[in-house]
């Protein structure tokens, strides 16, 4: 079986939803969140999955390393991503995988692992996150730290973004080591911090550092885009990103007559302040196309079956026209 091919059956794990009950509850994965306990799965598959049987025990035990995962607390600020980091390391060489960890800053950590191949072809990068946004406990029916499996489903801050998505990752590369794939290319595993509040320290610093470690690679693949696949599970295509959107700062000042709160004067400056803020909340941001979404829109109509969607996906403007619609009845 071809590498890709196994990567696009591993992803795949991580983008269905299990059916009710499949994911048991498994007592005694998780110690308290800043002491994670590592345990190894009762069941192995040592060679590539090819039936429904062995994918279940891969998804079993993807579901109990992803609850012990999330058991780590590392919301960000302050992150504590070295936790995390130690943890997969220990992972990694349970299955006699190497990996390295850097620390830029105290508790700020990376890590990177790689599982060489013939070197016929260029590296894969499978990267993801460690840190996770703040929660509110009170509004939780479970410990967001939990890791709690109920009802087919794994509860816990990071779920979701992205430590789903980086177990996904890690019994990707758990599985090729295990069934001993030849490799045409390096697959290299990359654990950043401080994705949630704009990396300084994780993949920006990895790759301002170490470039060495991952410049001649040829994918990556991250959270974020689609990943489609036709009803036999065959992957018809990944969608692709080459940039992000970015916030943009507005400091307003209002200025008026002054005078007491009782008696506002007809220019108040909380009333001329409210209306500039209604303002912005009514603004209707353009959506512009840039050269290389035209291409993979152009792109994604070769492949498209539907004829309705591939007439739009052909044709820019009217797909442009058919987006604009869809933003301005969300909002």
């Amino acid at each position: 079986m071809r590498v890709m091919s196994l990567l696009a059956l591993v992803v795949c794990i991580g983008c269905t939803r299990p059916p009710r009950g499949a994911v048991p509850p498994q007592p005694g994965l998780i110690g308290p969140s800043s002491r994670p306990v590592l345990v190894p799965p009762a069941e192995v598959i040592r060679e590539v999955p090819r039936t429904d049987a062995q994918w279940r025990v891969v998804g079993r035990e993807a579901a109990g390393l992803l609850s012990q995962y999330i058991a780590i607390n590392t919301t960000n600020p302050p992150g504590n991503e070295l936790q995390s980091a130690t943890w997969l390391k220990a992972v990694l060489a349970g299955e006699g995988i190497e990996s390295q960890i850097f620390e830029p800053r105290p508790g700020k950590a990376n890590l990177y692992a790689r599982l060489r191949g013939d070197g016929s072809a260029r590296p894969l990068i499978l990267l993801n996150h460690m840190d996770v946004v703040l929660t509110s406990p009170e509004y939780w029916k479970v410990d967001p730290f939990s890791g709690a499996q109920q009802d087919g489903y794994i509860w816990g801050r990071g779920a979701l973004d992205m430590k789903g998505e980086a177990v996904t990752q890690l019994m990707t590369l758990l599985t090729l080591k295990r069934a001993a794939v030849p490799l045409k290319r390096d697959v290299i595993f990359l654990a950043t911090a401080d994705e949630e509040i704009g990396g300084g320290v994780g993949a920006g610093w990895f790759v301002e550092n170490h470039p060495e470690l991952v410049q001649d690679a040829e994918f990556l693949l991250n959270e974020g885009g689609i990943i489609r696949a036709d009803r036999t599970g065959r992957i018809e295509y990944y969608g692709v990103g080459t940039t992000e959107k970015s916030p943009f700062w507005l400091d307003v000042t209002a200025r008026g007559t002054a005078g007491h709160g009782s008696r506002p004067t007809p220019d108040n400056p909380v009333h001329r302040l409210v209306r500039a803020l209604n303002r912005v909340a009514a603004y209707q941001t353009p959506l512009v196309p840039t050269p290389v979404v035209e291409r993979y829109l152009r792109d994604l109509s070769t492949i498209e079956t539907d004829p309705t969607r591939r007439a739009w996906l052909a044709d820019v403007r009217a797909a442009r026209s058919l987006v604009s619609r869809a933003v301005t009845r969300r909002m």
